[in-house]
């Protein structure tokens, strides 16, 4: 929890950030505030005593997302260098439900010069039925400048798709671009659960998306889960799978914590 402004705030994400250009590392956390009615963002940082102070940086009502009466119900939060000057920006995507018939609205943001009043570089808006959104930022076209991906967890469809869309920008950009509208991961499986990572996972500069998807749900019967890994990467400024697998493997858990990418590559 953080005591930042008098009154306990729980974080609900997190992450690592250089926000002043010296040899350490800070925290950027996000907090739903009161009854969902705010997101709030902090930045932490050590003192001369080793300990963290944490400064509200922007506190964000439910109204700045959408007009309406429903307040934040979950967000998630990635911190990268996305304009090349050196200094990390903020991607954040909150999300909100509808309790009468369970649709959801989520939006991402894309801040800036978080000690020079949090300059807002994007807004994407998804106002449709969804299971939620977070974001990625990693370098997947290799012009070492990170990129922001959103990746969508669940669609519309009955098959419940994992899709991701990509942003990019330039050195010295004060603005992101849509560089690639949504590309779905899986095509044909119901995804009860999935999780989408970024890494250099082959020798080029450039980092691959790898999904992780469960497709079977466990039973009383067996003890193992279908789970589908996927590879993806920008190939001439497009999406493109370079490789897929489907496992059979005893998991006993969440997917989220418990399928380590490591076991399922290589993949073919």
């Amino acid at each position: 929890t953080i005591s930042a402004t008098g009154f306990q705030r729980r974080i609900r994400a997190a992450a690592k950030a250089q926000f002043d250009g010296d040899a350490q590392m800070e925290i950027v956390a996000a907090a739903i505030g009161g009854d969902g009615d705010s997101t709030d963002i902090y930045r932490g940082d050590r003192d001369e005593h080793g300990n963290y102070t944490w400064e509200l940086l922007r506190s964000l009502p439910t109204t700045f997302y959408w007009q309406g009466i429903y307040g934040v119900t979950d967000l998630a939060i990635d911190a990268g260098d996305v304009d090349g000057d050196g200094l990390d920006e903020v991607a954040i995507t909150t999300t909100s439900t509808n309790g009468s018939d369970h649709s959801r609205i989520s939006r991402l943001h894309v801040f800036e010069d978080p000690g020079e009043g949090f300059a807002s570089m994007m807004v994407e808006t998804r106002d449709l039925h969804h299971l939620g959104m977070y974001p990625i930022i990693a370098d997947l076209n290799g012009d070492d400048i990170e990129d922001v991906t959103l990746v969508l967890r669940g669609d519309t469809s009955s098959s419940r798709r994992f899709s991701v869309k990509r942003f990019d920008g330039f050195d010295g950009a004060d603005a992101l671009v849509q560089s690639q509208s949504w590309y779905y991961l899986n095509i044909f499986g119901l995804m009860w659960q999935g999780c989408v990572v970024a890494g250099n996972f082959d020798t080029d500069k450039a980092s691959e998306l790898a999904f992780v998807g469960l497709i079977q749900r466990p039973t009383p019967t067996t003890q193992y889960d279908r789970v589908k890994l996927t590879l993806t990467e920008v190939d001439g400024g497009a999406f493109r799978q370079v490789s897929g697998s489907e496992r059979f493997i005893s998991m006993g858990g969440s997917l989220g914590s418990s399928v380590d990418v490591g076991e399922l590559l290589p993949v073919t």
